[in-house]
């Protein structure tokens, strides 16, 4: 698990947003392993409560690698 990804963390019950530089950092404030921030982050799922999600860059990037893919795919 990458160190700088950064994520972001929605409480499932409060709505509240938390933005957290790492998901290591997540892990360690929540008391949950690596892992299964990793497999939230990968899954747009939930870990200890909260929606985790990657940082809207990060997005950005993976839409910009599927529309490549797509593009070889579909040509």
């Amino acid at each position: 698990m990458a160190k700088g990804r950064k994520i972001l963390a929605v409480n499932c019950d409060t709505g509240e947003r938390k933005e957290f530089q790492s998901a290591w950092a997540f892990a360690c404030a929540m008391g949950v392993t690596g892992r299964a921030v990793e497999q939230a982050v990968e899954r747009g799922g939930v870990c200890a409560g909260w929606h985790i999600y990657d940082a809207p860059e990060r997005i950005r990037e993976k839409i910009a690698r599927l529309k490549e893919i797509l593009e070889i795919v579909e040509g």
